[in-house]
């Protein structure tokens, strides 16, 4: 197990994984947002950012908001990005996110994603596909 673990971090802190052109959509189709949009809803205090922390390096930052579940509160994971390229510490990065999202008093996560890479980690942590989302961008 890596020496990893989660802290609440600012807005500025956050900017250097939030505001990456790969958060606004799949390379080769529209974006869905500006690359600084995640930074601007910490800031405006819309969305929380947590940053990971690898034997005391900020390696990646998490967007999260909060709203009413089917089963209980439920924690938004609204934007993820970092430097991070090794699939167990991915792993054990979001089972860390559970595990606090737990101490918080979330009954349930969830998170969209066009990473088919993310989604196999997730679904090897018991996460399962709970509707699927399909977009249109009018230019």
């Amino acid at each position: 197990m890596a020496d990893l673990s989660l802290r609440k971090i600012d807005a500025e802190t956050a900017a250097q994984h939030l505001s990456r052109e790969s958060l606004c959509g799949p390379k080769g189709k529209p974006r869905e947002c500006d690359p600084g949009f995640f930074t601007e809803e910490v800031k405006a205090g819309r969305m929380a950012a947590v940053g990971f922390f690898l034997a005391g390096d900020h390696i990646a930052s998490v967007a999260l908001g909060a709203c009413e579940g089917q089963t209980g509160k439920e924690l938004e994971i609204n934007a993820l990005s970092g430097d991070v390229e090794n699939v167990e510490l991915i792993s054990e990065g979001l089972g860390l996110l559970e595990e606090w999202a737990k101490t918080k008093g979330f009954a349930q996560m969830r998170f969209h994603t066009f990473r088919r890479g993310l989604m196999a980690i997730s679904d090897k942590r018991g996460w399962y596909p709970s509707e699927i989302v399909m977009k249109k961008v009018f230019t």
